[in-house]
């Protein structure tokens, strides 16, 4: 649609505004909406809400005879996720040989009834419900009847008449609304526009449900919900009404093939789809089938997913498939179609698949020559290994298959006016496709969480690595564009979790484990010198490091069997965790006991103060730092000047 800027009304009586307007040829389309503009041409006063649209297919001449829009239609109504999948374009078609269009903008009617107009011309029914004239859906939330352009309207309401009984009516509210066909020499078409009529009835409404894609088992499933099951939901949703279903992420979280993958929010691939959630049943017939229904059928007998099994044996069955079926559907134009419109993200996708497998490890900086991702040192690798080459066309096929049948079901959902909506994660694997082919688009050295609640004292750690904005910046956030449009090809909408992480997000750095040890990113962080005039007399950097004092030290060691003084060395008087356990990383790594380990994370979150990890002689605050013992160590100054 080309776009032809602003155009100036004129005015004889500061009540009317005309313009003409010339359109270019070929124009078959035009959607516009009103405007009031300073003289230097600022904008004052616009009208919100729908944009009024005329499908200019086979009209010369067309007279737009309006009024300024003040009540908006309700933005949800516009939206093009709505509008997709619950109010799609309708098929009705214009009747060339009535050129007056008396246009609506409304909601959906409430169920059972349909809009209608009345009025009191003969045309228009003459008061008489039974005799309204009904409006088409002709697109959108665009509702519309056509007459006769000598028939005069006069007044006239919008009703809602119940479609089994004509006499039962919901009558707009408000004074008559009216309309006289203007004077106009040439035989084009005229179209009046009305808005949103306040009919004093429940408004049009709808429900949704929320569920994980792999809950969605049914008789049929391969031991987790699919594809497949998600058509099955989409016809429940129907029968009881719903117009939404939302699922939870379906990307793919596969690190490691068991059931640590099984948290949808850790992708491995912002773009590409779990392996998981293809529904196998459309090979059912196949002779090498047979050998996987006996363990699909006892995988989805068990009370709870058998996450591994499931994995392996569906993955084991895609082989099957690949094997027969592969080299020709990747010959096939759909897949080269599919191949080429995603060539920014799949061949990376299936080569980080490949070399997962090949060193048994999702981080990529174990992958030796290919620890750093290269274009140039990825395309001489797969010329020395075939075999690698090949085992990335079985990863694209799967996504291709994935693709293919997601896409159906998407399709499906529109056809039974069910919206899809996704959910979109606002973290990624460290160990991801995406931290290889993109690392600088990432901090590594810092963790997403949040802080401490009542129902996570020691806050959370997400893992995640955070995002480096200033670099996604330099392109326009291609990146997450991108994530967007493919996520688009699958669904009508979407949430983003944790939407408050676009503007600032609780970092924890990396070698610690529990969020209590966080701050927020973006922030301004205090330098030792406003802390100190704050009224804080003691070093900041001892603060920073944290010890104990050894009648703490004493009472810890009663808690427990162990002696816990190997792992701390004494100096000026105080405990300091020894250099194999002074962050809660390595005490992760290197502690088994459950009990040591517990003691050993609170002592090394007993600081005041954590540094900042960009500007040198800056910390931010530790968080409910007041419930540390080293709190309760200061003087009531110092605790004062904490606060």
């Amino acid at each position: 649609m080309q776009t032809l800027g602003s155009v100036a009304l004129q005015s004889t009586d500061n009540e009317h505004w005309t313009a003409r307007l010339n359109l270019p040829d070929g124009t078959q389309y035009v959607r516009y909406s009103y405007s009031v503009q300073s003289a230097n041409g600022m904008m004052v006063r616009r009208e919100e809400g729908v944009r009024r649209e005329i499908n200019l297919k086979d009209l010369q001449l067309v007279l737009c005879a309006d009024r300024w829009f003040d009540t908006p239609l309700e933005h949800a109504f516009t939206h093009p996720s709505f509008v997709s999948a619950v109010m799609p374009a309708s098929t009705a078609t214009a009747d060339a040989n009535k050129q007056l269009h008396m246009v609506l903008y409304a909601p959906l009617p409430p169920a059972g009834y349909s809009w209608a107009i009345v009025g009191e011309s003969e045309a228009l029914g003459a008061w008489q419900p039974k005799d309204a004239l009904p409006l088409k859906h002709l697109r959108q939330c665009r509702w519309e009847v056509q007459l006769e352009r000598e028939k005069e309207i006069g007044a006239y309401k919008y009703i809602l008449r119940s479609n089994t009984d004509p006499l039962q009516v919901i009558w707009e509210a408000g004074e008559n609304r009216s309309f006289s066909v203007p004077p106009y020499s040439d035989k084009g078409h005229i179209f009046h526009t009305d808005i949103a009529p306040e009919m004093g009835s429940e408004r049009w409404r709808t429900a949704g449900v929320v569920i994980p894609m792999f809950s969605l088992r049914s008789e049929g499933s391969q031991g987790i919900g699919d594809f497949g099951d998600l058509q099955t939901m989409i016809d429940w949703a129907v029968e009881v009404g719903m117009h939404a279903v939302q699922l939870l992420p379906i990307n793919d979280t596969t690190a490691t093939g068991t059931a640590s993958d099984s948290y949808p929010y850790n992708a491995i691939s912002v773009f590409a789809l779990h392996p998981l959630y293809l529904d196998l049943r459309p090979w059912k017939e196949k002779a090498y089938y047979e050998h996987y229904e006996a363990v699909f059928q006892d995988l989805n007998q068990k009370a709870e997913l058998d996450y591994e099994g499931v994995y392996r044996a569906k993955l084991a069955c895609l082989r099957e498939i690949f094997l027969e079926q592969g080299l020709r559907i990747l010959a096939t134009p759909a897949y080269k179609k599919f191949a080429k419109e995603n060539a920014d993200w799949l061949p990376a996708y299936a080569l980080f698949c490949t070399l997962r497998k090949k060193y048994k490890t999702a981080n990529f900086r174990l992958w030796q020559e290919l620890a750093t991702y290269d274009t140039y040192a990825v395309a001489h690798y797969l010329k020395g290994h075939p075999a690698e080459r090949a085992e990335m066309d079985f990863y694209c096929f799967v996504q291709f298959l994935l693709f293919e049948q997601m896409g159906r079901v998407h399709q499906y959902a529109r056809t039974k006016g069910v919206l899809l909506k996704g959910d979109l994660p606002i973290g990624v694997n460290r160990n991801s496709a995406d931290a290889w082919t993109c690392p600088q688009l990432f901090h590594f050295n810092g963790q997403a969480g949040a802080p401490p609640d009542a129902f996570a004292v020691a806050g959370q750690n997400w893992g995640f690595p955070t995002y480096n904005w200033e670099e996604m910046k330099r392109n326009g956030y291609a990146w997450w564009q991108r994530r967007l449009e493919v996520m688009a090809q699958a669904f009508d909408a979407y949430r983003i979790d944790h939407v408050l992480g676009f503007f600032r997000i609780w970092e924890i750095p990396f070698e610690q484990t529990q969020g209590v040890l966080g701050y927020f990113r973006p922030a301004l962080p205090y330098t030792t010198e406003e802390i100190s005039n704050f009224g804080f007399a003691s070093s900041v950097e001892d603060y920073a490091v944290p010890c104990i004092t050894p009648a703490r030290l004493a009472e810890l060691n009663e808690q427990i069997t162990h002696d816990l003084r190997p792992y701390f060395f004494l100096r000026q008087g105080k405990y300091y965790l020894s250099s194999e356990v002074d962050t809660q990383r390595k005490i992760a790594e290197r502690v088994e006991d459950a009990d040591l380990q517990r003691l050993l994370m609170n002592v090394c979150a007993e600081v005041l103060f954590i540094a900042d990890p960009q500007k040198p002689s800056s910390y931010h605050p530790r968080i409910a730092g007041q419930q540390t013992y080293r709190f309760h160590s200061l003087s009531e100054e110092e605790q004062s000047a904490f606060t």
